[in-house]
C-alpha cells in the first residue's frame, strides 16, 4: 500500500497499477471509483496532460462512435493515412459508383450500405491550383472500413479536499497512463472513509452532469506505423491519434492541427467533502458544502478557489507555511524542489520569479506561460496562498 497526498487528504492507495484501458475493463459496470495517477502521461499531440500524484474521482464512461476511413486520394500527404470521423460528423458525402443524388451523412450511408464502402466528400470550397479554382471535395475519395467506440472515464478532479465541478475525460487509449484505486485516506477509520465517499456521491449527483455520448468533435489521424498488440478486438479504441484536425482543414490541406484539449481543466468551482469536524464523517451522507454554492456548470477561471477545506483548527496534523512574499529567486527555487516542481525551476530563473511575482500569478497564467498541467498549476498556486508544501 502506498499513499498520495493532495493538500489536506492523504489517499491510500492499492499497490496494482492499472492502465486506462485494464481499469475500465475491470470496473467500468461498477463505478464511481476514486483513482490515483501513479504514472504520469503527457499527450505528443498536446491533447491530453495527467499529473503523478492527481486523484481523480471515476464517476462514468462515454461512448462516442465513429467509423475507420482510410484516405484514398485528394489530400495530399495524408494520401494512405487512417483516419476516423465521429458519425454524427457535419459533413454530406456519396457512394462512390452510385448514381448521384441527394448527399447522405455518415450514419446514413453506413446504414444503407455495408462496410467497407468508398465515399466521396461534397464540395467544401475550392483551391486555386494555377489559373483554375478547383471544388477540393470532389477530389477527394475516403474508403470506410469499420465502425468502432471511442471511450472515455468521466469524473472529477479531487484537490485539497475539495472535488471540482467541471468534468475531467480521461481517454481509455493512453498507452502510457498508470491508475491505481484509492482504498481509504489516511488517519481515517473506515467508517469516515466510506462518509467521504458518501459526501462526493451526494455533491456530484447535486451538482455535475455527465455527457454519455462525449468524444472528440474532431477528425483522428493515426501514425502509418503498424500498431501493437491491443488488449481488444476493438483496435481503434485502443489506438492513440497522432494529429487532430477539422475535416475542412484536411480537404484543403491546411495544417491547422487541434490543440484545444478535448477534456475539462480544473476550474475554480469547488465543493468540500471533508468538514473541518472530520470526525461528523462517522455520520453517514452528511454533507458539509463550499460556503455559498454557485451557479451549476459555470466556469469562472478567474476567481480564486472557494469553499472550506480540513485543515489543522479540525484536529489534523500541523502543516508546513512559508512566507511566499519574502522569497528570492533562489528560494523559491529551493521550494520548487519540495513541491516535485523542479522543471519548472530553469524557466522561473530566466524570468526572475521570486514570492512577490509568483503570487501575482494565477493558474492560467502558470499554464499558457509555462506550460504546466493544471493540477501543477492548482498545487503551485496553493504554495503562492497560504505556503502549504504537501507532506
Amino acid at each position: 500500500m502506498s499513499t498520495t497526498n493532495t493538500r489536506d487528504v492523504t489517499f491510500e492507495n492499492a499497490r496494482e497499477a492499472m492502465t486506462v484501458a485494464q481499469f475500465y475493463g475491470k470496473y467500468h459496470e461498477s463505478l464511481p471509483r476514486i483513482i490515483v495517477v501513479t504514472q504520469g502521461y503527457c499527450g505528443d499531440i498536446g491533447l491530453e496532460t495527467f499529473s503523478i500524484g492527481q486523484v481523480l474521482r471515476i464517476h462514468t464512461y462515454s461512448s462516442q462512435k465513429r467509423v475507420v476511413a482510410n484516405i484514398q486520394k485528394g489530400v495530399s500527404t495524408l494520401d494512405g493515412r487512417d483516419i476516423s470521423i465521429p458519425l454524427g460528423y457535419n459533413i454530406k458525402f456519396h457512394v462512390k459508383g452510385q448514381k448521384k443524388g441527394k448527399d447522405q451523412s455518415l450514419e446514413e450511408i453506413i446504414d444503407k450500405n455495408p462496410l467497407p464502402v468508398t465515399v466521396i466528400p461534397s464540395a467544401l470550397g475550392t483551391l486555386h491550383f494555377g489559373d483554375k479554382d478547383r471544388a477540393v471535395g470532389e477530389q477527394c475519395e475516403l474508403k470506410l472500413i469499420k465502425t468502432y467506440e471511442d471511450r472515455y472515464l468521466l469524473g472529477n478532479a479531487v484537490s485539497d479536499g475539495m472535488l471540482y465541478a467541471h468534468v475531467t475525460a480521461v481517454p481509455v487509449y493512453l498507452p502510457d497512463l498508470k491508475l491505481s484505486l484509492a482504498i481509504g485516506v489516511k488517519e481515517f477509520t473506515k467508517e469516515q472513509w466510506i462518509g467521504c465517499q458518501n459526501n462526493m456521491a451526494e455533491l456530484v449527483k447535486g451538482n455535475v452532469k455527465f455527457q454519455k455520448d462525449f468524444g472528440n468533435p474532431n477528425i483522428a489521424v493515426y501514425s502509418t506505423a503498424k500498431p501493437a498488440k491491443t488488449e481488444s478486438d476493438y483496435e481503434f479504441t485502443y489506438r492513440v491519434p497522432v494529429e487532430y484536425y477539422n475535416l475542412e482543414d484536411i480537404l484543403q490541406h491546411r495544417d491547422n492541427r487541434q490543440s484545444k484539449p478535448i477534456y475539462t481543466t480544473l476550474t475554480e468551482q469547488t465543493y468540500a467533502f471533508i468538514p473541518a469536524d472530520y470526525e461528523s464523517l462517522n455520520v453517514p451522507k452528511r454533507i458539509m458544502q463550499a460556503d455559498k454554492k454557485q451557479d451549476k456548470h459555470e466556469e469562472d477561471d478567474s476567481s480564486s478557489a472557494s469553499g472550506q477545506s480540513f485543515g489543522s483548527d479540525g484536529g489534523g496534523p500541523t502543516r508546513p507555511s512559508v512566507d511566499v512574499s519574502k522569497l528570492s529567486v533562489n528560494e523559491l527555487a529551493y521550494w520548487m524542489k519540495e513541491l516535485k516542481l523542479e522543471k519548472y525551476i530553469s524557466p522561473f530563473t530566466e524570468q526572475m520569479m521570486d514570492g512577490v511575482l509568483l503570487q501575482e500569478c494565477n493558474k492560467n497564467d502558470l499554464v499558457s506561460s509555462f506550460s504546466m498541467s493544471a493540477f501543477e498549476a492548482v498545487k503551485l498556486m496553493k504554495f503562492a496562498k497560504s505556503g502549504h508544501v504537501p507532506r
